[in-house]
């Protein structure tokens, strides 16, 4: 009987390997949460369409191929956490988690460091991440202390990092911890 579970274990473990390796396409039923676009070598859906695409249209974004990410597939991918304070966060420290960035623009086939990323909320807000930041310092983040981000907050991907990362070493403001994320394109 042990020999059952542990082919079982094994089983469930490519099964999980394979889902992480091979998020799911735009034909899955899933809802995509997220969209990657420009410099990839990777694509899970085709062109923008004006109608399916409303909100990717008026964003303004125009591409051939893309990578669409739903919220399973960046739970698949390896969780990191940070914690960080800037003056304007009114209860103090946050503690986030999600894959990293450089995960997330990995599995799309890009090269992070070497490109401009710019970042595109659900109300067209944009910042611009500078082509040799270190990716892996910054979170696409799902979760915030503890609670799953969801729309109409900062979900459900919420850009974070600590202080000078990504914007001013003060941390008087958040700048570029873009909330509510939906398109990352890849200059």
């Amino acid at each position: 009987m042990a020999f059952a579970s542990k082919a079982a274990g094994l089983a469930v473990a490519a099964l999980v390997a394979s889902l992480a390796a091979h998020p799911a396409t735009a034909t899955d039923t899933c809802q995509v949460v997220l969209t990657v676009y420009g410099e990839i070598s990777n694509s899970n859906r085709g062109p923008v369409d004006p109608f399916d695409d409303v909100l990717i249209y008026r964003l303004g974004a125009d591409f051939e191929a893309a990578y669409g990410f739903c919220q399973d597939d960046l739970t698949a991918l390896p969780q990191a956490t940070i914690t960080a304070d800037y003056g304007n966060f009114d209860d103090g420290p946050v503690t986030a988690t999600g894959p990293t960035l450089a995960s997330v623009l990995e599995a799309a086939g890009a090269s992070s460091s070497l490109n401009d990323v710019v970042l595109t909320a659900f109300d067209g807000y944009q910042y611009v991440i500078e082509a040799g930041t270190d990716m892996s310092q910054v979170l696409a983040a799902i979760e915030a202390d503890g609670a799953v981000l969801d729309f109409g907050g900062r979900g459900p991907v919420w850009i974070f990092a600590e202080p000078g990362v990504i914007n001013d070493a003060s941390g008087e403001l958040d700048d570029g911890l873009v909330w509510a994320l939906v398109m990352v394109e890849i200059e």
